[in-house]
């Protein structure tokens, strides 16, 4: 398992006449097996706790702003209900890739 923690892969958007081009440079799809896109029926609704022992994790907000929480599993047969949960705010405006762990528990909304 994992000992990293969850962290943002910063990107960036570019402006001129034409219009503007949204990029995170920094991220590379090595290693990436399966992508999917997501989206809730409501706004304010909670999608949680998934979690992966093997599996890592990146997350992209295409369209407003999302809320995401992850913390690191301490005992997969009984986890602690008071871990410390790392949270992250995505948005549309600024375009960066959150990077989940392997070992990691998350959730949206």
């Amino acid at each position: 398992m994992s000992e990293q923690n969850a962290y943002i892969i910063q990107g960036g958007i570019a402006v001129d006449d034409r219009g503007d081009v949204s990029f995170v440079n920094d991220f590379g799809f090595e290693g990436v097996k399966r992508f999917y896109m997501v989206s809730n029926h409501k706004q304010g609704f909670v999608r949680a706790w998934h979690t992966h022992k093997n599996e890592a994790k990146y997350v992209l907000v295409v369209m407003c702003a999302d809320l995401i929480g992850a913390v690191k599993v301490d005992d997969w047969d009984s986890p602690s209900k008071d871990l410390t949960v790392n949270k992250f705010i995505l948005s549309e405006k600024k375009p960066n890739v959150l990077y989940i762990p392997a070992g990691f528990a998350n959730g949206f909304m």
